[in-house]
Formats: C-alpha cells, structure tokens, sequence
C-alpha cells in the first residue's frame, strides 16, 4: 500500500502535469515576462512628446537593465540601437523592440520554438507580428518578410503574404457556434438552410 502511494505521489510531483514541472513553467514565464517588461519601460520612458522613440534615450535607459547585451555586449556609445525594429537580450531572452514602441520576447532554450508575445497578446505559431496593438488589432501574416514592418497604408501595399488582425478574446461565451457545425458536420446545417 505505502508503494502505491509512493508511486502516486511521485508522479504528483514529477510528471508532465507534475507541481514541480508547473513550478518550473511558471518561473520561466516569469522570467521571460521580466525581461521583457524591463525593456518595456525603457521604450515608453524614451517616448517623446510627438510619440516617437528618441534611440538616445532608449540606449540610456537599456543601459540601465542589469544583465542586459546588445549584440553580445553592454550598450555603449560604440555598440548601441541605431535603428528599429532590433533585439536586445536580457537574462537569456531575446527582446525585439519594434518601431511603434511594442516589444516581443523569444524563448532561451535555444531551440526554434520561439513564442512570440505582444503587448501580452501571444501570436500563434507560423505567424508574424507585422504591426498594431491589443486595443486597435494586432496584425500578422503568414510571410517571414512581413515581420514588423507596421501598419501603415505605404506599408500595407507592399506586404508579402496574407494578413490577419489578431483579436484575443478573453471571454469567448460571447460567440455563437452554430449546432452542426461545431461538430463537423456542416453538410446537415448546409441542408436545412438550403431546404428553407
């Protein structure tokens, strides 16, 4: 009996729904959230009164960020954001700084798995964020080469792939999902609507 609960209990800890496996997920995110907030603050710190990042004042305040590189190194006046979007690294994580002033921030484990997140909105794998924010839509495509280019008509009529404005929603019990469809079986609805 004491083997069972043994087994049990082990597995309560240690499996892939485990609490030290959700401890672990949830000190990574939190750590990938850190980073990316620190650089956060130093964007909307170096926003002007006409609503565009002065580099200047985003390379004094990325300076600030302890454990933060630029290009491998500390920020300085040799190896500093010349132009956006760019990436800097924080404890690990890769925070891309994007020319309307939002941020994204890639996984450190090295792999191609990246998770890209924006303005806490996470955008889903094969896209890429091209420009937006979680109050107005945020835009993506399918094309690699649209990544941050922004949303401005000029832009728009020289992106690559199919875009997409990403709205996340919180609390989808608002949608309604037709009976039939949300089963698969669209053929019996297509049916009934067509005999009407």
């Amino acid at each position: 009996m004491l083997l069972i609960l043994a087994g049990v209990t082990i597995a309560t800890l240690t499996g892939d729904n485990g609490i030290l496996t959700k401890a672990q997920e949830a000190s990574e995110n939190t750590k990938r959230a850190n980073a990316e907030e620190q650089v956060q603050l130093a964007v909307a710190a170096s926003i002007g009164t006409d609503g565009k990042i002065n580099r200047d004042t985003l390379n004094n305040e990325l300076k600030k960020i302890e454990n933060l590189t630029y290009k491998e190194n500390p920020i300085s006046d040799s190896n500093k954001i010349t132009s956006l979007p760019d990436t800097v690294n924080v404890d690990g994580y890769d925070v891309t700084i994007n020319g309307n002033g939002t941020t994204s921030v890639g996984d450190n484990d090295g792999d191609d798995d990246t998770e890209t997140i924006v303005d806490g909105v996470t955008i889903p794998d094969g896209f890429y964020y091209v420009g937006g924010s979680k109050e107005e839509g945020i835009v993506i495509s399918d094309d690699p080469n649209d990544e941050n280019k922004g949303t401005s008509w000029e832009v728009a009529k020289t992106l690559k792939g199919n875009q997409f404005v990403w709205v996340p929603v919180e609390d989808d019990s608002a949608f309604k999902t037709y009976e039939g469809y949300k089963n698969g079986d669209i053929d019996s609805k297509l049916g009934e609507w067509i005999c009407k």
